[in-house]
């Protein structure tokens, strides 16, 4: 047995968890090695000495006292628990079901990117195209970041009559005449 293999099982070998067969496989290595014997020896010490550390109990009330914290309307804490939650849900947004990390939402979006951006396939978006302002450089498709977010305000609204102050031509909203 090698050393690395030794040292990876000492400390089982030190809580008497290994079978017979494994503890004299160690015992055999450790008659003939003293960086094996040094180890153990440091091992040993390190469990020994946990051992002495005092265990600390809470206090009799401390749920009690975490709850009335974390429910407390202006808790600093729940602020910064929510703060945090939302930072999640961003960080979320922006990786795909893969692990992958997705390029950062620009303003001005492929194709391809507004069907990340709305987590959807770039079929769909084809088939939107309709209904989603856009607009055209060169042959291409683009879509302005502002424009789609408002366009989700419409949808979610429910309101499809506001979707007539989209120019769909450009992909621009009109609003100079409702100001």
């Amino acid at each position: 047995m090698e050393c690395n293999d030794v040292r990876e099982e000492l400390v089982a070998y030190i809580d008497d968890e290994l079978s017979s067969m494994g503890k004299h496989t160690i015992e055999v290595h450790l008659a003939d090695c003293k960086e094996c014997i040094a180890e153990r020896d440091k091992l040993k010490a390190t469990i020994k000495s946990t051992h002495k550390v005092e265990t600390l109990q809470p206090a009799q009330n401390w749920w009690e006292t975490l709850q009335e914290r974390l429910y407390a309307p202006d808790s600093d804490l729940v602020s910064a628990i929510h703060a945090l939650r939302e930072a999640i849900i961003r960080l979320e947004s922006r990786v795909d079901g893969g692990g992958k990390r997705l390029a950062p939402v620009k303003e001005i979006m492929t194709l391809g990117e507004v069907a990340a951006y709305l987590q959807t396939e770039p079929d769909v978006i084809w088939k939107l195209l309709n209904e989603i302002p856009h607009f055209e450089v060169g042959a291409e498709l683009r879509f302005k970041k502002s424009s789609v977010d408002e366009w989700i305000r419409i949808k979610e609204s429910g309101n499809r009559g506001d979707l007539s102050d989209w120019d769909l031509s450009t992909g621009w909203l009109d609003r100079a005449d409702r100001l």
